[in-house]
């Protein structure tokens, strides 16, 4: 799903080709994974935004002023039906995954599902077969993943 985010802060992994960053998101703040060159995240994040270099890897947002449009997933976890509770997104700004529960929205291609958990959030389940219809109460546990609308790391 895409959203207009805040990014708090960015971290580059040293690997050159991906990173973290703690974004707001609906007066959620957590952190994400993305996978992109850090020549991109320079361009792109980096240099069109306030930031302090914090050291070469760590970059944090100035006055709130980084504001961009993310497509944030839901990846590396198995859907599982569960009874109707309560819809919930869980969320960290040390641990860049959560467990999710809500209603599924709709069915993409193989394994990808929009489900309402507070937010409404794109997931992939890798378990190999969605056993989910819409109007279903799932639960799923797993990593945060952004991808970036309009680029060449889009999803």
């Amino acid at each position: 799903m895409i959203y207009t985010v805040k990014i708090k802060e960015v971290n580059l992994c040293g690997c050159g080709v991906e990173g973290d960053m703690v974004i707001e998101l609906l007066s959620n703040t957590f952190k994400v994974y993305y996978q992109a060159p850090d020549s991109f995240i320079q361009e792109f994040i980096l240099n069109r935004n306030n930031f302090i270099k914090e050291s070469d890897l760590k970059y944090t947002g100035v006055d709130n002023e980084c504001i961009i449009s993310v497509d944030l997933w839901l990846v590396y976890g198995k859907v599982k039906k569960v009874n109707k509770s309560e819809r919930k997104f869980s969320n960290s700004c040390r641990v860049g995954g959560g467990l999710l529960k809500g209603d599924v929205i709709s069915i993409f291609n193989d394994g990808d599902l929009r489900i309402n958990c507070g937010i409404v959030i794109d997931i992939t389940d890798d378990s190999g077969s969605v056993n989910a219809i819409e109007g279903d109460f799932v639960e799923i546990e797993g990593t945060y993943q952004v991808y970036f609308p309009e680029t060449e790391f889009c999803k």
